[in-house]
């Protein structure tokens, strides 16, 4: 479920774009981004992975913070996180999204959790940034999930 993809190897983003549909064209991205239906969502912290047991045997020996971003496609969203000098790419349909919930309970440190499931495999992002990088990450998931709907 999750794929290298730090060389541009275009099978393996025939993969990632099997699972999470097309790349947005890039004058629709920009038309998008002038009405504040943005790509990409701000950056936050991954703490923690449930259920991608590749990504958690990378992770295991990392003494240092990782970043996870993600990319709006046609019919879902990719997550990215790097490992060491690593990209790896997380293709999601939005069908498959469970909740992305957000936990305020420290203010400077705030966590973000996203749950999908894939086939029989149910997967736990946990990530953590301040309040406000939050709040802007769960309004990008409201848009992103509502392809009709203008942004909020």
């Amino acid at each position: 479920m999750i794929w290298n993809v730090t060389y541009n190897d275009a099978q393996r983003w025939e993969q990632v774009h099997l699972i999470a549909g097309k790349r947005i064209p890039w004058a629709q991205s920009i038309t998008d981004s002038i009405r504040g239906r943005t790509v990409g969502s701000p950056k936050l912290d991954l703490v923690g992975v449930e259920g991608l047991k590749e990504l958690e045997r990378l992770r295991l020996s990392l003494n240092h913070r990782t970043s996870v971003n993600f990319q709006r496609t046609t019919e879902g969203v990719i997550a990215y996180t790097k490992v060491r000098l690593e990209v790896y790419a997380v293709p999601i349909r939005f069908p498959e999204i469970i909740s992305v919930d957000v936990d305020y309970a420290d203010a400077a440190q705030s966590r973000l959790v996203l749950h999908f499931q894939r086939d029989e495999e149910t997967v736990k992002l946990t990530m953590t940034g301040a309040s406000r990088v939050l709040d802007r990450t769960l309004q990008w998931f409201k848009m992103a999930s509502n392809p009709e709907g203008a942004a909020s």
